[in-house]
């Protein structure tokens, strides 16, 4: 038996991937959500908790918003295991950890991928990095060094033997926990595997914080003099060392591009609801601004896809604005359900028939 371990702060909002397990997972499972509606854990904590309650002989560790595209994939997941060398399998992750910096932000010629992340840009769906990124070999289990935390799978009895554990003590944020738990796994000698067989959609992207450097940190200094990892690919050392100076410095532009993004929708949330902003936008947050209008115009398709809902959701929102600014929001709500939407809905369900012949349905 597969013991799904989800931490939520939404745990009514979850009928639908439920059905979703239900209709594709084919064998048997057992159904752990953690409510953390009043903020009481950190996602280690959450886990750990999970894992004390879970009854099955595998633990499937996922987010709270995806959504299976192949059926039978538990059948799928308890073959992997039966090979004694699998320590841990998931649908994305990299070949190596670096010494410095977040395998996620550049170091993408050693990512390997298996799974649809939605894009937060305006016209498709992409791959959760980069197209330079290698995409898992069908039939093959490829072997990396570290796997992402959208969804991973460890047999229970690592965490029964003691021999890992979500360290709930260093990582008391939401981030970060993936690297450990798979760096964790490499110290054991078993093998990590990003698989092919396991298609999944995710709809959501991680935000890059100040807790998530805070958390970068404490993880560096936990595991020195252990890093590098590399595992599935020959790897130039000093090429490495090179990519890892870069890459640092592209992931302090990244988290500064974040807090902007963070601020410029707290600024907006507050003008919206009547109230004066504490401060006003810097340059380049202002430039963001119109951007992130935008977004609320899809979150409104995505939360309400039928369109008497969504408009009925609009004019709600809309009657505390100017009047410009309803008529700005309205013409790009209009071109985004006219032109945007069916262009999107195509190009992923290529991508999912690509992916997956016999897709399961929504």
């Amino acid at each position: 038996m597969i013991s799904l371990i989800i931490c939520t702060r939404h745990p009514n909002d979850l009928a639908e991937l439920r059905r979703n397990v239900d209709e594709t997972i084919g064998t048997a499972y057992q159904w752990i959500v953690i409510d953390n509606s009043e903020n009481r854990y950190s996602l280690c904590a959450a886990y750990n908790e999970g894992v004390r309650q879970a009854e099955g002989e595998l633990l499937c560790f996922m987010h709270d918003d995806i959504v299976y595209h192949t059926r039978d994939w538990g059948k799928n997941v308890e073959r992997h295991f039966q090979l004694p060398e699998v320590g841990m399998i998931g649908v994305a992750g990299s070949h190596i950890i670096p010494a410095a910096g977040d395998w996620r932000v550049g170091f993408i010629p050693y990512h390997v991928l298996h799974f649809v992340q939605r894009n937060h840009s305006l016209m498709q769906y992409d791959s959760y990095f980069a197209e330079e990124a290698r995409l898992c070999v069908d039939g093959l289990l490829t072997e990396v060094a570290v796997l992402d935390g959208v969804w991973f799978c460890l047999p229970k009895r690592l965490f029964d033997s003691g021999t890992v554990r979500f360290d709930d003590r260093n990582f008391t944020s939401f981030h970060i926990y993936d690297t450990d738990i798979s760096m964790q796994v490499v110290q054991t000698g078993r093998k990590l595997y990003v698989v092919d067989d396991v298609l999944l959609e995710h709809n959501s992207k991680g935000v890059f914080n100040e807790s998530f450097v805070e958390a970068l940190q404490t993880f560096f200094q936990k595991w020195e003099g252990r890093l590098p990892v590399v595992r599935g690919m020959e790897v130039d050392t000093e090429q490495l060392s090179r990519d890892a100076k870069r890459h640092s410095d592209e992931l302090a532009e990244r988290i500064s591009s974040d807090h902007d993004m963070v601020t410029v929708i707290n600024y907006w949330k507050q003008v919206n609801a009547g109230n004066t902003p504490a401060a006003p936008l810097t340059q380049s947050q202002q430039e963001l601004s119109s951007f992130t209008e935008f977004l609320f115009m899809k979150n409104l398709v995505k939360y309400y896809p039928d369109k008497q809902a969504s408009r009925a959701y609009l004019m709600k929102e809309l009657h505390r604005l100017s009047l410009s600014h309803r008529c700005l929001l309205l013409w790009k709500y209009f071109l985004y359900r006219v032109l945007c939407l069916p262009f999107k809905q195509k190009s992923m369900n290529m991508v999912i028939a690509n992916g997956n012949p016999t897709p399961a349905k929504r």
